[in-house]
């Protein structure tokens, strides 16, 4: 794939988000876990999550730095953004699957940090490297690619996406938190993979991804009810939430065609039909 894509950019990025992921994971070994108590029933948050969280912000920054060093790029592709006085243009829906791969990758390869320490952390830092990778190559096949390679790359993004959103699901799943502490991940994590997946087809594609992300909460919320390991509400999650995106990514002016609905349908009763029989197995 002739994509042209700065290596003297991309590997410095990539060792700094990398560095940086590192030294989370040295305060994250520690003996005793710093937290924020926040007081009363509210779940106590790691002092690791902001720095999670400004490394994720570099990786979704460095979208900038890449794809605005490509010889074809163009000020078209950015998207302007109006903040009171500021006004100004970035490559902001581009940021999206990068910025969440950190913390998305994190919050899963966390839940085993127990019974695999030290391999489970390595894990983490090499998936995220990978699929940062994945991404950063992916964005240019898709802006600057012939019409095969952008279908890879959208492929590719697709796949990336549904993989993140099962990360999140299995780690706020794992969590058992109420679901107004969990909507507060969901919410924001689900509009902007929903957004990122259906931008294409909708015009009002944040309302839409906002309206699946209330969604998804309620489905947290009804399978609080089943008393199952956390990876298969995290799939019965995924799953609810790839027929969802899906059917509407078929949808056109008249709404979603009947044996799309149906297809999709029959994907959400099987799966869950699976799933509820691999919960059943483990009783």
């Amino acid at each position: 794939m002739n994509i042209t894509l700065r290596l003297d950019r991309l590997i410095p990025l990539l060792t700094l988000i990398l560095a940086g992921f590192g030294i989370i994971f040295l305060l994250d070994a520690g003996p005793t876990q710093v937290v924020f108590n926040l007081g009363g029933d509210l779940p106590k948050i790691a002092v690791v999550w902001p720095l999670v969280l400004l490394v994720s912000l570099l990786a979704g920054v460095g979208v900038e730095f890449l794809l605005r060093a490509h010889p074809r790029f163009k000020r078209s592709m950015l998207t302007s953004i109006h903040i009171g006085p500021f006004e100004g243009a970035a490559l902001l829906p581009w940021w999206i699957l990068p910025a969440l791969t950190p913390a998305a990758v994190f919050a899963f390869f966390r839940l085993f940090r127990g019974q695999y320490g030290s391999a489970a952390r390595l894990g983490a830092l090499i998936a995220t490297g990978l699929i940062l990778i994945l991404l950063y190559v992916a964005q240019h096949g898709l802006l600057f690619g012939t019409a095969s390679q952008q279908t890879a790359a959208r492929t590719t993004q697709t796949i990336v996406a549904y993989g993140l959103a099962f990360a999140v699901f299995a780690a706020v799943a794992s969590s058992h938190y109420r679901t107004l502490y969990a909507a507060c991940v969901l919410v924001p994590v689900v509009t902007l993979l929903s957004y990122h997946l259906l931008h294409e087809q909708h015009q009002h594609a944040w309302t839409l991804a906002l309206r699946i992300a209330f969604a998804l909460v309620g489905s947290y919320w009804v399978l609080g009810f089943w008393s199952a390991r956390f990876l298969l509400n995290a799939a019965a999650l995924l799953l609810i939430f790839y027929a969802v995106t899906g059917s509407l990514q078929h949808a056109d002016e008249n709404g979603i065609p009947r044996h799309v609905l149906a297809e999709y349908g029959l994907i959400v009763l099987v799966g869950l039909l699976v799933l509820g029989i691999a919960a059943f197995g483990r009783h």
